[in-house]
């Protein structure tokens, strides 16, 4: 699967509050992001997923990866995917709790440091079907977790939802984001042609594909007619 979305759709919570976050609700422009949470129904349904479980990364920052993560969590809890959970793994950069207005802390990294029960570490949000796990607390926040903590993590939440949706730190600071991406059932690769190169893309898919991570999709932020004609081909 590949799909495009349009430059006002990834910058609907430009603004990272609330009000703007929820307009994408009434804006013709979230149909780009409907279309490409139908075709992850029709893969997670083809793959027989009881949980659809989907990291949204890119291999440099500030392509729109938060922003991107944030308004599918929306769009699908609109569109029935069944209770949806948006996780920040943005640990060194979050920005869920501002889009939703919610408190940064306890969040991820707190669970994964102390322990306890995941359900008192996760927020609603005004959306009935979408919760959502911040990044917790900043003094936590870079220590390297262990991958076993982050799968047994996971194992639970997929008991819990439908669908999950994670925020995950661009490569470009490897660590707990790679850790991240394994959990997941594929990856959204977010571009930007003004930020991205073919030459330290094509590096970052192919380093994917060579520790077995599944890329299923790849998101264009801000088209522009001047678009490289390698991201072209690869989308």
């Amino acid at each position: 699967m590949r799909t495009a979305t349009s430059e006002e759709t990834m910058e609907v919570v430009a603004g990272g509050n609330e009000t703007s976050i929820r307009t994408v609700r009434a804006r013709k422009e979230a149909n780009a992001i409907d279309a490409m949470l139908y075709r992850l129904q029709n893969y997670q349904n083809e793959k027989q997923l009881g949980t659809l479980c989907l990291g949204v990364t890119s291999c440099k920052a500030k392509t729109g990866v938060s922003t991107l993560a944030s308004s599918s969590s929306i769009r699908a809890s609109h569109l029935g995917m069944g209770n949806v959970l948006l996780i920040d793994g943005n640990l060194i950069r979050p920005v869920a709790h501002r889009h939703f207005g919610v408190s940064l802390a306890p969040g991820l990294a707190d669970y994964l440091v102390e322990g306890g029960e995941i359900v008192d570490f996760i927020k609603q949000s005004k959306d009935r079907d979408l919760d959502i796990l911040t990044a917790g607390s900043s003094n936590l926040r870079d220590i390297a977790f262990a991958p076993n903590a982050l799968q047994l993590l996971f194992n639970e939440l997929r008991t819990r939802y439908q669908t999950i949706i994670v925020d995950i730190p661009s490569f470009d600071n490897v660590g707990n984001g790679f850790f991240m991406s394994t959990q997941v059932d594929g990856l959204l690769v977010v571009l930007d042609p003004r930020i991205n190169r073919a030459r330290e893309t094509k590096r970052f898919v192919d380093f994917l594909d060579q520790n077995d991570i599944k890329v299923i999709g790849g998101v264009l932020n801000r088209y522009l007619p001047s678009v490289p004609r390698w991201i072209r081909r690869w989308l």
